[in-house]
């Protein structure tokens, strides 16, 4: 009953949902360094590096809070 009314979760539905989450989250964070190692290599401007770090780990950021196991429902965990 709990379940019909979207209160609980199959366990291996959640299980899925984290486990896809963290593959995401790794992808996104290893592209990090290649996307900025050039960049960074041109700057010799500490707060310009900052700012370059800063803009890519908060776009990674931004990425990681729409992530979508399906691209339907955020933040949503299916079941």
């Amino acid at each position: 009953m709990q379940e019909r009314r979207g209160e609980l979760r199959p366990i291996a539905a959640v299980n899925a949902y984290v486990s896809g989450m963290i593959i995401e989250a790794r992808d996104i964070l290893l592209r990090i360094a290649p996307e900025l190692a050039d960049k960074l290599a041109q700057q010799s401007d500490p707060v310009k590096c900052r700012e370059l770090i800063e803009n890519e780990v908060n776009e990674a950021l931004r990425k990681l809070a729409e992530y979508r196991p399906d691209g339907k429902d955020r933040g949503r965990v299916p079941g």
